[in-house]
């Protein structure tokens, strides 16, 4: 079962909003095991502009280090990009 990861975003007010400064498109992360496929993130996609304080919630298991270890290039992700 695949749970929901939220970005939650706070703004400050005196810095402009449009310069785009991480875009993830599609992230998707499966690990292949003896057991079979788990899917850790499917289809992941948004942007943080300069400015914004985000924060990755969600329960356990629902892939938030997943997709940290993915923008920190600690790990790669099976499908979609980051920049």
């Amino acid at each position: 079962m695949i749970m929901s990861v939220t970005i939650r975003r706070n703004y400050q007010d005196n810095i402009e909003r449009k310069e785009v400064i991480l875009n993830v498109e599609n992230l998707s992360k499966v690990y292949v095991s003896s057991m079979g496929k788990v899917v850790s993130l499917r289809d992941v996609s948004f942007k943080v502009n300069k400015g914004e304080f985000v924060s990755v919630v969600g329960p356990s298991g629902s892939g938030k280090s997943t997709l940290l270890n993915m923008i920190g290039a600690l790990d790669r992700p099976s499908s979609g990009s980051i920049h």
